[in-house]
C-alpha cells in the first residue's frame, strides 16, 4: 500500500522535490487533521459527526494494520526526518519523543476525540 501512495504522490508531485513533497504531506497531515476536528466541532451536525467517526474508525483501523499512520510513513519517506506531527505536543507536554510516547499519545488522542464525538453525537 505504500509504495501505491508513493508513487501516486510522486506522480501527483512531480514538479516538487523527494523533501518538497514530504514537507507538503506534513503540512496537510497537520492542519488538515486540526481542520477537520475543529470544523466538525464548531460546525457539524448529527451526521457530519458520524461521519467523522467513521473516518476515525478508518484511521485507528489502518493504524494497526500498517503499525502507524501511512501519512507519516510516506513523510518520513520523502523527508529522511524522524519526525511525526506529535512530536511538537510532546515536546510542549515534557514528554520524551520515542516509538512508545508517539504510539501513546497518537492512540490516546484519537480515543479522547473519539469519546468526544460520541457526545457531541449523542447530544444532537
Amino acid at each position: 500500500m505504500k509504495e501505491i501512495l508513493i508513487e501516486i504522490v510522486d506522480k501527483l508531485f512531480w514538479f516538487l522535490t523527494p523533501y518538497n513533497r514530504g514537507e507538503l504531506l506534513f503540512q496537510l497531515h497537520y492542519w488538515g487533521f486540526i481542520g477537520l476536528t475543529g470544523a466538525t466541532l464548531l460546525y457539524g451536525q448529527k451526521h457530519h459527526v458520524a461521519y467523522y467517526l467513521g473516518f476515525l474508525m478508518t484511521v485507528l483501523i489502518l493504524f494497526y494494520q500498517y503499525n502507524g499512520c501511512l501519512l507519516t510513513q510516506l513523510e518520513r519517506h520523502y523527508r529522511q526526518v524522524d519526525e511525526t506531527i506529535v512530536d511538537g505536543f510532546l515536546r510542549i507536554i515534557g514528554i520524551p519523543v520515542s516509538k512508545d510516547s508517539r504510539i501513546s499519545i497518537t492512540l490516546g488522542g484519537l480515543i479522547l476525540i473519539f469519546i468526544i464525538m460520541i457526545l457531541l453525537y449523542v447530544r444532537l
